[in-house]
């Protein structure tokens, strides 16, 4: 019910009249919906472990060392993006990823891609969760590293081999 409230910013069963209400209604197999709230669906991990928690027997909820080990786990608290998969998505092809940070806070993430002697990229807004630039040929060999100069000249260097 912690997770439930840190992620809505509302109290379960806040329409309940007194603690025998919110006991009949547990023990009546009913949990607070998380999608009735404008949540980030992002969360899935800790969405997951709360709706593993709540699970009516006993037996079916995660010991707490499992928790214990979801908890100390970085990837936890990360926010998630699921992008569906498409026929032809660029994400079926790639080679190498690279995250990039801007001075205004954007976040975005460069994939490469090489099949046979063509060479495509495409650029991810990481923050909306969608590409900004699809896919896009580019010529040259595979690409190895990648690096910024900063927001003074805002050129991209690129290793290839």
């Amino acid at each position: 019910m912690v997770l439930y409230e840190l992620l809505t910013g509302a109290r379960p069963f806040e329409e309940k009249q007194n603690v025998q209400e919110i006991s009949k209604a547990i023990t009546s197999g009913n949990r607070p919906e998380i999608y009735d709230y404008n949540c980030d669906p992002a969360f899935s991990s800790m969405i997951d472990l709360m709706y593993d928690c709540w699970r009516q027997s006993a037996m079916d909820r995660p010991t707490s060392d499992l928790v214990a080990q979801n908890l100390l786990n970085p990837s936890f608290y990360c926010r998630k993006h699921i992008l569906l998969k498409a026929k032809e998505h660029p994400l079926q092809k790639i080679d190498t990823i690279f995250a990039m940070g801007g001075s205004d806070s954007s976040h975005t993430v460069w994939t490469w891609a090489r099949q046979d002697v063509e060479r495509n990229f495409s650029i991810l807004d990481a923050d909306k969760g969608m590409f900004t630039v699809p896919e896009r040929n580019s010529t040259g060999g595979r690409v190895f590293c990648m690096t910024s100069t900063g927001e003074v000249d805002k050129r991209i260097w690129i290793g290839t081999a």
